[in-house]
């Protein structure tokens, strides 16, 4: 098996944006990339779509994701990332706590301090500056790991409190279902990363994804937790086709900045291996249309066997 930094395994997963997509679609897909032996798959946390129409249906991450989780049988399940905003911590930990128990453990907890400032102000949320957001954020990690082992639990923060509150079910996984923060600042993100994480994830080309993690590096050696305990994720849009002028087409007029990895599956392949020479140890790639499962199969063939 290929292997990444620290020995890692390669690992592959797929986010299945709600956008335009229907129950129907996302059950299809969400089963075939269990079959076709992805190691993750994730759905997104908007209350309506950032990429196509604004009045296309936007199914609720929370409303679909048991059911979703409940149709797999292998596969590690979650959101790609929530907003902590969005939902009280003590209630968001409650939600990914049951599809943990659904799930015998494959839950994956994705969070971050949010971005999409439409969302904020269209829902009547605040959208404080960022180091405000990310102190929430800081916050509700804590509630969130105190509430997945202890039985009864009391907090007060500067955003949060709570008196006494009792959980059940526990998680299946211990201590939780591993936490995965999607950061970028490099001064209260990443240290957050540094801090809670067992998977960072983030975007971009490899030069910047190795900067970025050479500034969580040194956050970790702040605070004396070894660099290597944290899985580092990229994520982003991929478009993979055998036909490379059909790539030309879809690429055309969109430049790679809203698609980092695109290609022929030799060409993906490769640009992946100079992601793991940056250092990463996951990819999380969008494929397009959840409705098409034919870049998901295709990559699934064709990449995925050279780094297993």
């Amino acid at each position: 098996m290929a292997t990444g930094r620290a020995g890692r395994p390669v690992l592959f997963g797929i986010q299945t944006p709600q956008e335009g997509a229907t129950y129907e679609d996302l059950k299809n897909h969400w089963i075939e990339a269990d079959r076709l032996g992805y190691d993750a798959i994730f759905l997104d946390d908007h209350m309506f779509p950032v990429m196509v129409p604004p009045n296309s249906d936007q199914l609720d991450p929370f409303g679909i994701l048991p059911a979703l989780a409940a149709a797999t049988e292998r596969i590690r399940v979650g959101i790609l990332v929530t907003d902590n905003d969005y939902r009280h911590p003590a209630l968001h930990a409650r939600m990914i706590h049951a599809v943990d128990v659904i799930t015998g453990g494959r839950a994956i907890f994705g969070v971050g301090a949010g971005w999409f400032s439409s969302e904020y102000d269209a829902y009547g949320i605040p959208f404080d500056p960022p180091k405000t957001r990310t102190a929430r954020l800081r916050e509700g990690i804590e509630i969130y790991k105190a509430i997945s082992t202890e039985d009864v639990f009391s907090f007060e923060g500067e955003h949060y409190t709570i008196r006494s509150l009792r959980s059940a079910p526990k998680p299946i996984q211990k201590p939780w279902p591993p936490i995965l923060i999607g950061a970028s600042g490099e001064k209260f993100g990443l240290r957050t990363v540094a801090e809670h994480a067992q998977i960072w994830n983030f975007g971009g080309p490899p030069e910047e994804f190795k900067a970025k993690l050479s500034v969580l590096e040194r956050h970790c050696e702040d605070i004396g937790r070894d660099p290597d305990e944290i899985e580092a994720t990229w994520f982003g849009q991929l478009v993979v086709d055998q036909d490379p002028e059909r790539v030309a087409k879809r690429m055309a007029g969109r430049g790679e900045a809203l698609s980092t990895i695109f290609g022929t599956p030799d060409e993906v392949s490769e640009k992946i291996s100079e992601y793991v020479d940056a250092g990463v140890t996951s990819f999380y790639a969008m494929f397009g249309r959840v409705s098409n499962l034919s870049a998901t199969r295709l990559f699934a063939e064709t990449v995925m066997p050279n780094f297993s």
